[in-house]
């Protein structure tokens, strides 16, 4: 078949034409460093950097949580401090108490210090940051406790009297949360509802003490204005067991940092493996992208200066 000059022309510039757009899209990605712009360039490659990168959203919400819960459990670590600085206050007064040297109104200068501890442990047990209260449990506006005729109340219930279900707000940390109608699995979800009254004991015991701590304190006030320290024994003893179970909350504290400091480094970890997949997916090695691009700039000048010498005969040429 022979080929005619318009034949030829057609070819070339088509060719030239592939040419220009490789050479064109290799530019584009040397200056953007990115792969491709549309997902229809790479439809497989596209699929799993949405993947990807839903994943590493989904990293960001969990660092969110994780930063929130961290500072949750600090809050409340200070405040079990606090409280545990009270009651070692508080023990030694009743230590002083107990001297049977001490007149009447001695002791009544010592309950007068009890009280004024009672009124830092409720605020203690009060406090609120970030618009939320620490020990409300899942009501985080409303105060939760509260002082009626000298008993405590939380959240309206009398501590002593009252009967509290387990109180529960759930933070997705990236341990697989289940979510839907079934019940929330604790070993899949993070649990940031500290309820004060858990904190401070409920109930009383089989001798008809108050479990807890602020009213065992209000016991001991009355006992020394009365200048009765016939049952300071019991009640001291109640007092230090009190104390003994909000150290243990305290150190339960600690293991859930332990817990969460964990869940941090390993998000970090999940993270820049992302990053790494990301990349891959994604963004185009600069070294590689040079050298392509300059490849195609050759090829594409060899393809001018090959056009320029193909066709640069006339028809004069072809009649001779």
């Amino acid at each position: 078949m022979r080929l005619t000059n318009n034949m030829i022309l057609k070819r070339y510039m088509r060719n030239l034409n592939t040419s220009f757009k490789t050479l064109n899209k290799l530019s584009d990605i040397s200056s953007s460093q990115q792969l491709y712009k549309k997902a229809s360039e790479n439809p497989a490659a596209a699929l799993k950097a949405f993947n990807v990168r839903s994943d590493l959203f989904k990293i960001g919400i969990y660092k969110g949580n994780l930063l929130d819960v961290r500072n949750i459990l600090t809050d409340i670590e200070s405040c079990i401090a606090t409280i545990n600085d009270i009651a070692v206050e508080v023990n030694t007064r009743i230590e002083q108490a107990k001297n049977v040297t001490y007149s009447e109104t001695e002791r009544a200068a010592i309950a007068a210090v009890i009280e004024n501890m009672q009124v830092q442990l409720l605020e203690v047990v009060n406090r609120r940051t970030a618009g939320r209260y620490i020990f409300g449990g899942s009501n985080l506006t409303e105060m939760p406790f509260t002082v009626e005729d000298g008993k405590l109340l939380y959240h309206g219930v009398d501590v002593d009297t009252g009967i509290f279900e387990k109180d529960s707000i759930y933070v997705d940390l990236g341990a697989g949360m289940s979510s839907g109608a079934a019940p929330v699995n604790d070993n899949t979800a993070f649990d940031i509802s500290y309820p004060g009254v858990r904190l401070l004991g409920h109930g009383v015991d089989e001798d008809g003490i108050s479990n807890n701590l602020y009213n065992i304190m209000s016991d001991l006030v009355a006992m020394l204005n009365n200048n009765d320290i016939s049952q300071i024994d019991k009640y001291q003893a109640k007092f230090e067991q009190v104390i003994s179970g909000i150290l243990v909350q305290y150190a339960d504290i600690g293991e859930k940092c332990n817990f969460v400091n964990f869940l941090d480094k390993r998000l970090l970890v999940d993270e820049e493996n992302y990053l790494n997949k990301q990349d891959g997916l994604e963004v185009a090695d600069l070294a590689e992208a040079f050298m392509n691009l300059e490849y195609q700039k050759m090829a594409y000048n060899a393809a001018l200066k090959i056009g320029a010498s193909v066709l640069q005969g006339s028809l004069l040429d072809f009649l001779s």
